[in-house]
């Protein structure tokens, strides 16, 4: 089963290799990418190299819903823009029954509750 992917960040120096390894991945597709600076063009073209018909958007609302299909969103932007991500999103799917285009009906990818912590740093 391959997984369809977006990536939030993926111009930055960690959500390239990301977005690259999703690529390189034989089960992950990489559908769409977020980065504000590069909205509008194709992610190969926004890496210097070919295009490689990855459409990047200004936002992740933005990038989920202008693809079919995405199943996972990776974001490597900022823990702000995180936290504003998964509350707008959890806002979204609380208003429908069904959720996001592209997500299962019988999961919620989605959640505002922070992470459980285990253990101590």
């Amino acid at each position: 089963m391959t997984l369809t992917v977006c990536v939030a960040g993926a111009t930055g120096w960690t959500g390239r290799p990301v977005a690259e390894a999703v690529i390189e991945a034989d089960d992950l597709e990489l559908r769409s990418a977020v980065s504000r600076s590069s909205a509008g063009q194709d992610l190969g073209t926004t890496w210097g190299g070919e295009r490689n018909g990855i459409p990047v958007f200004a936002r992740v609302d933005e990038a989920i819903d202008g693809v079919d299909g995405v199943q996972v969103l990776v974001d490597y932007t900022s823990p702000e823009a995180v936290r504003t991500t998964s509350w707008s999103l959890s806002i979204e799917e609380s208003r429908s029954s069904s959720g996001p285009p592209g997500w299962p009906r019988t999961t919620s990818p989605r959640s505002t509750a922070p992470p459980a912590r285990r253990g101590s740093a």
